[in-house]
């Protein structure tokens, strides 16, 4: 039973219903991994596929921080990649006006090259592939000791300058686990640097 199981977890297929019978117009089996198979039987990962009229549909993938989010359409007997997001839930902060989630998006232009049959959520949601959703730009807590500022999104930039734990940045893009941040000093000037991403989770 548990082999079964595992199976069905594994395979994603979609079929349509027509001449009194069901045919499959699109399957993966590589979407999901076998270790991702045994946190879900552990209830720490939810996921959920539903569809709106046949024609979309939508798988929703969660850990406890995180959720990814594929938006699939068909077009004739192929499955398409419309929308790809992952949503990162960031730690409870005070005050309003940090955000309560970092929600990114999938290149619009690599998703028009993918067919579902051939992508897996790791290959998919590689941080190279991600940018800012639209309209995202928003607010953030510093939540680490010391965030050291970046002229570059890279290590060789490091400055001597640094952020502390609950100073509030805003946040102007992502680029592979870097973030371009705004910080308003106490005397109004502002600083534009890179942080790593893990300084705000």
């Amino acid at each position: 039973m548990k082999k079964y199981l595992s199976c069905l977890i594994l395979l994603f297929s979609f079929s349509v219903f027509a001449n009194d019978s069901y045919r499959v117009f699109a399957s993966n089996t590589s979407f999901l991994k076998i270790n991702d198979v045994r946190y879900v039987r552990s209830n720490s990962v939810f996921y959920d596929i539903s569809s709106t009229g046949g024609t979309s549909f939508e798988i929703a993938y969660s850990y406890p921080n995180i959720t990814y989010l594929v938006i699939l359409i068909k077009d004739k007997n192929n499955l398409y990649l419309k929308e790809a997001s992952e949503t990162i839930i960031l730690p409870r902060t005070y005050g309003d006006e940090a955000a309560n989630t970092l929600n990114l998006s999938v290149n619009s232009a690599l998703l028009a090259n993918l067919n579902f049959s051939n992508v897996s959520v790791n290959s998919l949601f590689k941080n190279i592939n991600l940018n800012l959703s639209e309209g995202e730009e928003g607010k953030a807590v510093i939540n680490i000791d010391k965030a050291f500022l970046y002229h570059n999104p890279n290590e060789k930039n490091k400055t001597k300058m640094y952020l502390i734990a609950g100073d509030l940045v805003s946040i102007i893009e992502y680029r592979s686990s870097w973030l371009l941040i705004d910080y308003k000093r106490q005397n109004g000037v502002n600083i534009r640097k890179w942080i790593k991403i893990d300084s705000i989770l």
